[in-house]
């Protein structure tokens, strides 16, 4: 065995600085730009949760399709 000290937990610890999400550890919520993660999960397309991501904002209809599209290009090789 090591001698080394462990301590368990993390309580008050501090891993990283985000502005994306937030961890409310008393209660196990993990939350996404604004939105429960469960909720996503649950209701938001991989597109949605990516466009959240890059912006900031679920997308409408309109800015979905075009989203899709840029993906879709951006896949081709070369």
């Amino acid at each position: 065995m090591s001698d080394t000290e462990l301590r368990r937990g993390l309580e008050g610890v501090a891993v990283a600085e985000t502005r994306l999400s937030r961890v409310e550890g008393e209660t196990g919520d993990l939350v996404v730009a604004g939105f429960p993660v469960a909720e996503l999960a649950t209701n938001a397309t991989f597109e949605e949760t990516l466009h959240l991501l890059w912006t900031g904002d679920l997308p409408d209809a309109g800015e979905l399709d075009s989203f899709r599209s840029t993906l879709a290009a951006d896949r081709d090789l070369p």
